[in-house]
């Protein structure tokens, strides 16, 4: 039980914090386009 009620709290926390989440992805994602662009 401890188990599962630890990934519903984290799974929750990150529905709480989508904008961090999607920022942090986002941010990779045009990091490595850039990168690409410029090699």
């Amino acid at each position: 039980m401890q188990l599962i009620n630890k990934d519903r709290t984290i799974v929750k926390s990150r529905f709480e914090m989508p904008e961090l989440f999607l920022n942090t992805r986002g941010v990779i994602f045009i990091s490595k386009m850039v990168f690409h662009l410029c090699t």
